[in-house]
């Protein structure tokens, strides 16, 4: 029975390539004989080693699907079907366009597509939705994968859940920008409708108003009655002003007992009296 070995070996130039060595024994004429065979398996090797490379990464943590020329999907990896919750068998087969959320419009995918065409390469934000119907945010790369004559053969994509990452943001610019007692803007973020209230006013060639508002003997309340109920008091304060407001006006708390209320647009006529 033969053996085979894969070896290194050093070629007279000094390089060196991946061999195969098979050895049989051979009987010939009553006597024995080992023949021995060489081949060069270097491009076999390196064949095998991209294989090996590609098939773990697409079994990576990230969600990876991989269509044909047309788009409908080939295969997809276990992070796919945990991001999603489709299995596989529910999209072999079928086009991606059914993880589409409906958020984007035509056009998003129209230019998605022509940067693909054009660059073999498009990467960005995107909401798509799960098979239980939730939508969510993810990152997504597609790449164009073309044949030895240049013909595009199929399309990956890579995409990760940034669910949490867009939590954290929103979480971080709340804090940044709102009251955490009253949910109100705070002074920041009253400092910039304030500037963006003065432009539109410009450009409408309309009148605002803007009004400063402090409770009277706060202090008192906080001092008999605790800061518990002092803060059931602003946010009562706050929402009262919220409502009694148009949906353009805004309002704002400053710290401590005082609010800023924004009105818009109120009237064209500067001698009117608001």
């Amino acid at each position: 029975m033969g053996e085979n070995h894969n070896l290194t070996a050093r070629c007279k130039d000094g390089s060196e390539i991946a061999v195969e060595i098979g050895i049989s024994p051979m009987r010939l004429d009553d006597k024995r004989y080992v023949v021995a065979t060489i081949a060069d398996i270097t491009e076999r090797s390196a064949i095998e080693q991209e294989l090996q490379i590609a098939a773990t990464a697409f079994d990576s943590h990230e969600a990876m699907l991989v269509t044909d020329s047309q788009g409908d999907i080939l295969r997809v990896n276990d992070a796919f079907t945990k991001v999603t919750g489709y299995s596989r068998e529910e999209v072999i087969g079928k086009n991606p366009n059914i993880l589409q959320s409906g958020r984007h419009s035509a056009d998003f995918y129209h230019d998605m597509w022509e940067r693909i065409n054009q660059d073999g390469c498009w990467q960005g934000e995107i909401w798509d939705r799960r098979k239980n119907g939730e939508v969510y945010p993810k990152w997504a790369t597609i790449t164009s994968v073309s044949d030895k004559n240049g013909q595009v053969s199929n399309y990956v994509s890579i995409f990760s859940d940034i669910s949490s990452v867009k939590k954290a943001q929103d979480q971080i610019l709340e804090l940044a920008y709102y009251d955490p007692l009253t949910g109100l803007p705070n002074r920041r973020r009253l400092v910039e409708y304030l500037e963006r209230a003065m432009v539109e006013s410009k450009r409408s060639n309309m009148f605002g108003a803007l009004m400063f508002i402090d409770l009277d003997n706060f202090k008192i309340i906080n001092d008999t009655l605790g800061h518990e109920q002092g803060d059931v008091l602003l946010k009562e304060v706050a929402n009262r002003l919220t409502t009694a407001l148009r949906e353009v006006d805004i309002v704002a708390r400053l710290g401590g007992d005082e609010f800023v209320v924004i009105l818009h647009e109120l009237e064209s006529d500067g001698n009117r009296e608001v």
